[in-house]
């Protein structure tokens, strides 16, 4: 008697404590809530990022200028000069928010937070942040360069030409003739010898002076004056200046107490609760239906 309660109450512990099992692992094995964003602003998604890249956004990680409230919610009130915000990324819990500038409006943007925490309706803790954004671009008006013609000035110098004449002298010498004179004779007959004076006439002297002709040319080279002005004409653009603070670090925090809520979806499957349940009831029935057959055959 005392073998036959023990064995039904261990048949029953068997059984229930397999049906228990298999609703847990029903609970276990059903599909996971999906996350909610909590903000129409953001667009949710499920999983974790640390980069722009991973989260599908344009340019790197920049910093900006922020409060954090509570660990939860992020106000963004400024960001560098020269640069384009293409999204914030917020992670909580096991997934995150995607704040595109279209959805934002003008800075500053408040109150960013993560996504739900399951079904609590309220946002998950603070995981880690970011934003992600590119450098703008300022293109230089095109240099203009101003050419100014080339002016060649040509001087003409007249050409001098001086013309000596040649004078010739002609000196003729006259010609000198002396009459002899005869004395006429007295009783004493003298005869004087003939005096004859012989003039030799001398040839005409010619006198030639003719000087060296001279000529001067002065010749002037001929002068070609180039000047070419080049006018860059400044662009005047100045860039304004870039701050650039230290990157956000994301920063691991240990998740949100839910209070007892239902927690998010961990990624654990049920089924070998189901599969424990069922073997359990096996052994319990077995408990209960073998001394049974082994009295009917004796």
């Amino acid at each position: 008697m005392a073998r036959s309660v023990i064995r039904f109450s261990l048949a029953a512990a068997l059984i229930a404590g397999g049906v228990a099992l298999s609703f847990a692992g029903a609970a276990f094995g059903a599909p996971p809530t999906p996350p909610q964003s909590g903000d129409p602003r953001a667009v949710v998604h499920a999983g974790n990022v640390t980069t722009c890249a991973a989260a599908g956004l344009a340019g790197g990680i920049i910093s900006v200028t922020a409060t954090v409230v509570s660990n939860t919610y992020i106000t963004i009130t400024a960001v560098p000069a020269g640069t384009t915000v293409t999204g914030v990324v917020v992670k909580g819990a096991p997934a995150y928010n995607v704040y595109l500038p279209g959805s934002l409006g003008a800075l500053p943007w408040t109150a960013l937070h993560p996504p739900l925490a399951g079904n609590s309706g309220m946002p998950a803790t603070l995981s880690h942040w970011l934003v992600c954004g590119t450098e703008t671009t300022t293109t230089p008006p095109p240099t203009t360069t101003t050419t100014v013609p080339t002016t060649t000035t040509t001087t003409t110098v007249p050409t001098t030409t001086t013309t000596t004449s040649t004078t010739t002298t002609t000196t003729t010498v006259p010609t000198t003739t002396t009459t002899s004179t005869t004395v006429p004779t007295t009783t004493t007959t003298t005869t004087m010898p003939p005096s004859t004076t012989t003039t030799t006439k001398k040839p005409p002297v010619t006198t030639t002076t003719t000087p060296c002709p001279t000529t001067t040319t002065t010749t002037v080279p001929m002068t070609t004056t180039g000047t070419t002005t080049t006018t860059m004409v400044p662009t005047g653009t100045t860039l304004p200046p870039t701050t650039t603070a230290a990157p956000v670090v994301p920063v691991d925090v240990p998740p949100i107490d839910t209070g007892g809520q239902a927690l998010a979806y961990t990624g654990f499957n049920g089924g070998w609760l189901i599969v424990l349940a069922l073997v359990l009831m096996l052994a319990g029935l077995s408990l209960l239906t073998i001394p049974s057959l082994l009295v009917r055959r004796r």
